[in-house]
C-alpha cells in the first residue's frame, strides 16, 4: 500500500517555524476543476476558504486560505491573459451567476498525484461537516497513513472508490475525536487537515493577508502546512539540485527516496520516490486529468537572478504568453525539476504586486 508517514522530514513533525530558506511561501496549488459550484461549496462552504475578488474570473475560481490559494480553473478562456471583471458578490450565487465567456469547459477534474495537508484553527476541526469523505484520525501520522491508502484508492478507480476507503477506515476507528481528519473533495484530492496551535495560527496570521480575506481570523482552514507528491525513482535526489540552486533549505530521506523542500513557515514541500507515479514527462499531453502547477515566493529582488539559477529547468509556456509577458519583471516558470519530474513552478520575487506577503 502507498504510505509515505516514514518518510516526512524532521521539520515538519516538529512543527518547527522554518523560516532559514530562501523560498518564503508555496503560495497556490492548481486545481482543475469541472463544476465551478461544487468547487466553492467544498472550498469556500466547507473549509471555510475566501473567495478572492481579483482572481475570481469568468473561467476560474480563486480561494484564500490565510496567506495561500487554490486556483480552480474550470474552463480554457478566450484569451489567457485577459483579465474579466471579477463578481462583486462572492457568495455561491452570486460567482455561479458570472458570465461565461470561454473557449471551452475542461469537463475533468485534476488529481494531485500525492495528499495535501492543510493548517486548521483551533476548533475548526469540529466544524469540517462529517461524512463519508472523511475519516477523524487520533495523530497526524495516522491521518497520513489513511491519506495515502485514499489516494492508492482513487487512482486505481474513481471518486466513489476512494470515498468507500475512508468510509471503511472511519468505521474501524473507535475515538470520536482527533487532532487530523483526512477529507476528500468532491473531485477526488485528498486533504490531511491539521489542528494548529494558537502560536502557530497567530504566526501564520502574521505572514500576511489576500485581497478578500475577512478581517476576523479565518475559523477552520488558514494555510496550506505540507505538499507531498510522489515522483518516480530516483527523481527525490535528482531534484535536490533545483532546490538547492535556489537556496531553499532541503532535506534527503538516509535511503534518497524523499526529499523534504522548506518553501515557508510552518510549511514543506515533500518529493516521495515512487514507481507508481504519473509519468511527469508527459504531463502537457495528461494535463487535463492530472495536476501539475504550483506557485512559490523566493527571496530574490532580481528576476534574471532566478532565471539564472533554474538553468535548464526554465519553461516558456505556450499557454500563458500573454500573462507571462506582463508579469516577467517579477516572475518566471520552471517545469523540468529532475530528468523523471515535471512539474510547473510558477516562481515569483516579493516584489510582485500579488505577493501576500507582509515585506
Amino acid at each position: 500500500a502507498m504510505s509515505r508517514a516514514g518518510g516526512v522530514g524532521k521539520a515538519m513533525r516538529r512543527s518547527a517555524p522554518t523560516t532559514t530558506s530562501s523560498i518564503r511561501l508555496l503560495e497556490h496549488v492548481n486545481l482543475n476543476v469541472p463544476d465551478r459550484r461544487k468547487a466553492y461549496e467544498f472550498y469556500v462552504n466547507r473549509l471555510g476558504g475566501a473567495v478572492h475578488p481579483n482572481g475570481t474570473l469568468q473561467s476560474q475560481l480563486h480561494v484564500n486560505f490565510g496567506v495561500c490559494q487554490f486556483h480552480l480553473p474550470f474552463a480554457k478562456p478566450v484569451d489567457s491573459g485577459a483579465c474579466a471583471v471579477p463578481a462583486t458578490d462572492l457568495s455561491v450565487e452570486g460567482v455561479d451567476a458570472v458570465p461565461v465567456v470561454v473557449d471551452e469547459f475542461y469537463g475533468a477534474a485534476q488529481l494531485w498525484d500525492g495528499i495535501i495537508e492543510l493548517w486548521v484553527a483551533q476548533g475548526g476541526l469540529s466544524k469540517i461537516e462529517e461524512g463519508e469523505d472523511v475519516c477523524v484520525c487520533a495523530s497526524e501520522d495516522e491521518a497520513r497513513r489513511v491519506a495515502w491508502r485514499a489516494l492508492e484508492a482513487r487512482k486505481r478507480g474513481d471518486v466513489e472508490a476512494a470515498r468507500a476507503c475512508l468510509s471503511d477506515e472511519a468505521r474501524e476507528k473507535t475515538s470520536l475525536g482527533g487532532e487530523s481528519l483526512v477529507i476528500l473533495c468532491p473531485f477526488g484530492n485528498v486533504f490531511v487537515l491539521r489542528s494548529a496551535s494558537e502560536h502557530v495560527a497567530e504566526e501564520l496570521r502574521e505572514l500576511g493577508t489576500h485581497p478578500g480575506n475577512p478581517d476576523t481570523p479565518q475559523s477552520r482552514v488558514i494555510g496550506i502546512a505540507h505538499v507531498h507528491i510522489i515522483a518516480k525513482p530516483g527523481s527525490a535526489k535528482e531534484a535536490r539540485a533545483f532546490y538547492d540552486a535556489l537556496g531553499a533549505t532541503t532535506t534527503l530521506s538516509s535511503e534518497d527516496r524523499s526529499l523534504d523542500v522548506v518553501t515557508g513557515k510552518y510549511q514543506v514541500f515533500s518529493i516521495h520516490d515512487d514507481e507508481r507515479a504519473v509519468d511527469h514527462d508527459a504531463c502537457e499531453t495528461n494535463a487535463r486529468a492530472w495536476a501539475y502547477h504550483v506557485c512559490m515566493y523566493v527571496n530574490d529582488e532580481d528576476i534574471d537572478a532566478v532565471r539564472a539559477k533554474i538553468g535548464s529547468a526554465y519553461h516558456n509556456s505556450v499557454r500563458f504568453k500573454v500573462l507571462d509577458s506582463l508579469c516577467a519583471p517579477f516572475q518566471v516558470r520552471a517545469r523540468a525539476i529532475a530528468p523523471r519530474f515535471y512539474l510547473e513552478h510558477e516562481i515569483r520575487t516579493l516584489q510582485a504586486p500579488m505577493c501576500p506577503l507582509n515585506v
